[in-house]
């Protein structure tokens, strides 16, 4: 709702002018955290900071409580706010798995699923529609809330975003597209060269492309809103 998060090592900043001036609203340790989420009606999360603790705002991140350190010491890899639950992913390196984690009491309490064993750490997550990835698979939520998976490339999701029509996943391997809510998934690098793409975003109906050596590409795409 056009307001800018930043964390460093020196806590949690806010800015409401467009990054033209920072504030701290959660200064020191206790404000760098790794992953942030927001649900509607204000509420957000963010997690984790120096001591694995999460933080939860109710006011659109003006304040930040602070909750107990749900996940022991595994980091905290992703956070995701679906309409009614809270979805996070740790990695435990040492047995190269993953493990996610469900919360329908926005954060309070946790319950720990089972661990899917995979030696890519990174989980990509999308809010709409609600994606989760683990190693090469990715898991979308369908309209009628049920949850469709479905591997991806041979080696691993590096990101993936969507615009609630079409989804895009950029893997290890090269960029996939879906036009079907994730149920299918094509090979689509758009005449990129795959090694060179760092991170990818999209936008209603434009997807950008951040190259090596800073260089920006974007492209309209069909079925965009």
């Amino acid at each position: 709702q056009g307001v800018l998060f930043a964390s460093t090592p020196d806590g949690l900043y806010q800015s409401d002018d467009h990054g033209g001036s920072w504030q701290a609203i959660v200064p020191g340790s206790a404000g760098c955290v790794t992953q942030m989420t927001f649900a509607a009606e204000g509420r957000g999360w963010a997690g984790m900071n120096a001591d694995g603790a999460l933080l939860r705002t109710r006011n659109g991140g003006r304040s930040w409580e602070r909750l107990s350190a749900p996940f022991g010491v595994l980091p905290l890899v992703a956070l995701l706010a679906l309409s009614s639950s809270l979805i996070a992913a740790t990695y435990d390196e040492r047995r190269r798995a993953v493990c996610i984690w469900r919360s329908e009491d926005d954060g309070e309490r946790w319950v720990r699923g089972a661990d899917t064993f995979t030696p890519w750490p990174v989980v990509a997550t999308c809010p709409s529609p609600p994606v989760v990835t683990v190693g090469s698979v990715v898991a979308v939520q369908q309209p009628d809330r049920a949850w469709h998976r479905t591997a991806v490339g041979e080696t691993g999701i590096r990101r993936v975003v969507g615009n609630g029509t079409v989804l895009f996943a950029l893997a290890g391997d090269g960029l996939w597209h879906s036009e079907d809510h994730g149920v299918s998934w094509f090979r689509d690098d758009m005449d990129l060269p795959p090694a060179q793409v760092a991170d990818i975003a999209l936008e209603g109906a434009s997807l950008y492309a951040l190259l090596a050596g800073g260089r920006l590409w974007s492209r309209q795409i069909q079925g965009g809103h």
